[in-house]
């Protein structure tokens, strides 16, 4: 059988946000522990997993799918990872291996909604008028600061600003390049219209 290659590392940053949700899920299963009978709460647990492992995954998955060469292959490999490492996080004598189908059906029904989104097109962007508040309307959606967007399209953070406040109208190219950028991110194809 052919192994398919890795996903490519995540940033610090990423990797930052990761690390505060795993410290997070650490200290609260560590809190729903009770050290006499070594027994855990149950719900007070599940709800602690179900909650951090969609979160951990939109982390690694706003990252990846905004990648040029996204692989949906890497899917299950993202999801086997974040599982093994959060019953890696369990209290010494706890097993969390009771978790691990209700955290696969949890992410599975996440990574379905993510990726069942219908595509938004330049009219739906909303009534923006023009190109730049359509990229203004979408940077926000996205919560990228200007500053991010232009890192992330390549270009320079005055050429952006110029865009989003409509005193420039962006190349073809750099069109594609915001489409391409807001579609990976918002995992739905967004078409940005030419107006006048």
């Amino acid at each position: 059988m052919k192994r398919l290659p890795p996903p490519p590392p995540l940033p610090i940053e990423a990797l930052q946000d990761l690390q505060a949700i795993e410290e997070y899920v650490e200290q609260a299963l560590r809190d729903c522990n009770e050290f006499i009978s070594f027994s855990l709460d149950y719900e007070k647990a599940s709800r602690i997993l179900r909650t951090s492992i969609v979160e951990a995954l939109r982390v690694q998955l706003d990252y990846y799918c905004a990648l040029p060469n996204y692989r949906a292959v890497w899917l299950p490999q993202l999801l086997q990872d974040t599982i093994r490492s959060f019953l890696g996080l369990f209290p010494k004598f706890i097993s969390g291996e009771q978790f691990s189908g209700e955290m696969l059906e949890t992410a599975t029904e996440y990574l379905k909604i993510r990726f069942s989104q219908k595509p938004t097109t330049g009219d739906a962007v909303t009534s923006a008028k023009t190109v730049g508040e359509q990229i203004n309307r979408l940077r926000q959606e996205c919560r990228l600061t200007t500053e991010e967007l232009a890192e992330r399209v390549n270009l320079e953070v005055r050429s952006v600003q110029r865009h989003v406040a409509s005193t420039s109208v962006p190349y073809d190219r750099h069109l594609r390049a915001y489409e391409q950028l807001f579609s990976n991110l918002l995992n739905k194809k967004v078409v940005i219209n030419k107006m006048s």
